[in-house]
């Protein structure tokens, strides 16, 4: 979508009464300069400057500077629509958008836009368009509600294309399973009815096509549940509210043990993306012009020939689209949607799909969805079988992807959601924990062992994580100070690159507080090996209560004698507490790795910041991340040697 400004702007730039021209190019040297790719040309008036525009061959309508927005209001407001130029002006697109059937025509359109002091340029490809569907991945035909017959009819292809085509789909775990409790509905001429029946009462010769929904609802959404699965044709629905015991804990315990079974096994997963409560419901009425792409005709004012065209940012508008609807902000979602092999998201401005192996929207509904901003690009030609693990929709830079590694970036996104119970931040998520093990299992990784949110197998590395902001406790023990399941707050995990790893992992355990591992905790133990060492002499960096706590370190010291170990950290040594109620008189360093930067000569060494967990000194616990650069000489000695951690000693560390 493009804001008016833009739109008749663009479609306004062969009539001078319609859109304002500021002056012409020549008028504007330093935009010039950047059309002509030579900034040293300092005088316009300069033989070889104007020699080089005249090289431009510039049409007439290219001659001119055009005015955009009046003000920085006017600016914010199209940002607010979503105007996929003016909320992209930062980003360039590296994709060959040239439609074939316009191909003739010559170069791509472009709409450059010029910002700022010093100014920068930012380009937007102009994407030729004819109307025709299969000549466009961009549908510009977008229903006036998410309940209409046109949105269902592309939701329905979607479904049917999965079914008919996608292997990994068809290969997701399919033997029946029946939850406990399911809520039946029953159609008999005009009357429509639903009742809570049990797994005895299921009737095994329906097909075995049973829809999840999220998240937990009731009221508008639940009616609005059961249209969808009566255009469906299916008979049942499981609703986490409707068919758990809600006042029973006991009940709530033995359910949640098969949750992810539930969601696995589901035909459909509907979730009410747009849904901020149980009355939002499921079905929405967004103003098509603000969802489906601007088309704009940018022939010649007479008439003759029309030459219609959109911007390529269009491709992306969807993001605006998904990230921040309300569902995504709840922690309980993240393992639904990653176990359910299909969901259909009813958002408030479109639909969206989401399986094993397709993505896709009312406004590219034929096409994966594709990402402007992606930090890795991972291959989505994974052996077509059940242990494939799920690429989710994600507005973000972080995509879902397979292995433990990916289990991190699931911790990450996690960590960035709301619970409204404090107590349920590891069982929110054990659900696809026990899947995520038996997928390790199967891809021959052995049976590893989940450990308070974390794999046995990724420690010690999986250990080094940090609040990104200030982190908070929860009020009731929840996890062991080792895991991130300790804190309330968003984290990343350290990355490592090459380097000397100087902790190693002697054993590790949990204490659950039922039967259920993956569940609530009562205790957790780590036993490490690597060197200790005394911190002192704390100043803090940032005043900010809202910032995280650094400070600076002044000087380490060996545990014992407490004598200075002189240079470790000479260039620089930095402390991050996980929380603002961190601030003990005695710390000390557990040292994980370093990695040598030889071109200069230096060392970065990371590890965690401990204190005693009790007056017995026995044991510590984790209080924050340690981060420091060490000048060495990589001239003396190997590097073992070198690295100014290496010449410790190994010390046994028990935290809890």
């Amino acid at each position: 979508m493009l804001c008016s400004v833009c739109r008749e702007g663009l479609e306004g730039i062969h009539d001078p009464q319609k859109t304002r021209r500021l002056g012409q190019m020549r008028d504007f040297p330093e935009i010039l300069r950047q059309q002509l790719r030579k900034p040293k040309i300092k005088n316009i008036e300069n033989e070889e400057f104007n020699e080089a525009v005249d090289k431009l061959d510039l049409q007439e309508h290219e001659k001119y500077v055009f005015g955009h927005h009046v003000d920085y209001a006017s600016m914010l407001r199209s940002m607010q629509l979503g105007c996929v130029a003016c909320t992209q002006f930062s980003v360039f697109n590296d994709e060959n958008d040239i439609n074939p059937a316009y191909e003739k025509l010559g170069a791509e359109l472009t709409m450059l836009v010029y910002v700022g002091d010093p100014l920068e340029e930012f380009a937007h490809e102009l994407v030729a368009h004819d109307g025709r569907e299969e000549n466009d991945r961009v549908n510009s035909a977008i229903s006036y509600s998410t309940a209409s017959a046109d949105t269902w009819a592309v939701a329905q292809s979607w479904l049917k294309r999965c079914l008919d085509d996608h292997e990994i789909c068809r290969n997701q775990k399919r033997e029946r399973f029946i939850p406990a409790r399911l809520l039946e509905l029953n159609i008999d001429g005009d009357e429509k009815t639903f009742r809570l029946v049990s797994r005895a009462e299921v009737d095994l010769q329906s097909p075995p096509y049973c829809v999840t929904a999220c998240p937990l609802i009731s009221s508008r959404t639940f009616r609005d549940a059961f249209e969808i699965i009566e255009r469906l044709g299916v008979r049942y629905l499981w609703i986490d509210r409707l068919c758990i015991v809600q006042d029973s804990a006991e009940d709530w315990r033995v359910e949640a043990l098969t949750m992810q079974t539930v969601f696995r096994h589901g035909f459909l997963n509907i979730a009410a993306l747009g849904s901020a409560d149980d009355e939002g419901g499921c079905f929405h009425e967004p103003n098509p012009s603000l969802i489906a792409p601007t088309i704009l005709d940018l022939g010649p004012r007479d008439g003759k020939l029309a030459s219609f065209y959109r911007l390529d940012a269009e491709d992306w508008a969807w993001q605006s689209a998904f990230v921040g609807e309300p569902l995504l902000s709840r922690a309980w979602v993240l393992q639904e949607r990653i176990l359910a092999t299909r969901t259909l998201y009813f958002g408030s401005k479109q639909v969206f799909w989401e399986c094993y192996e397709s993505n896709c929207c009312e406004t590219i509904p034929k096409w994966r969805l594709m990402l402007r901003h992606r930090s890795r690009n991972p291959s989505l030609q994974e052996p077509a079988g059940s242990d494939t693990w799920k690429i989710l929709i994600d507005p973000g830079d972080r995509s879902i992807i397979g292995a433990t590694t990916g289990w991190l970036d699931v911790v990450g996104t996690y960590c960035q959601c709301s619970l409204s119970s404090p107590d349920d931040k590891l069982v929110a998520l054990s659900g696809l924990a026990k899947h995520m093990g038996g997928v390790l299992t199967r891809r021959g990784a052995g049976q590893s062992v989940y450990l308070a949110g974390l794999w046995q197998d990724t420690m010690p590395e999986s250990l080094l994580w940090k609040p990104k902001a200030r982190a908070h406790r929860p009020p009731s023990y929840r996890a062991p100070s080792w895991s991130w399941a300790a804190l309330d707050g968003d984290l990343n995990f350290v990355q490592y690159p090459v380097c000397k790893w100087h902790v190693n992992l002697v054993n590790a355990m949990t204490t659950p507080r039922a039967i259920d591992p993956a569940g609530e905790l009562t205790g957790g133990t780590i036993w490490l090996r690597g060197p200790l060492v005394q911190v002192r002499g704390l100043r803090r960096i940032n005043t900010d209560a809202s910032e995280r706590e650094a400070y600076n370190i002044s000087s380490f010291h060996h545990i014992g004698n407490g004598a200075l170990i002189d240079g470790l950290g000479d260039r620089g040594a930095y402390l991050q507490f996980d929380t603002g109620e961190d601030f003990p008189d005695q710390l000390t360093l557990l040292a994980f790795n370093s990695t040598p930067h030889k071109t200069h000569s230096y060392v970065i060494t990371k590890g965690l910041a401990l204190v005693f967990a009790d007056e017995t000194r026995s044991c510590y616990r984790r209080v924050g991340y340690i981060w420091l650069k060490t000048i060495v000489d990589f001239t003396v000695g190997d590097d073992a040697q070198s690295m100014p951690i290496g010449p410790l000693p190994m010390n046994d560390v028990e935290i809890v």
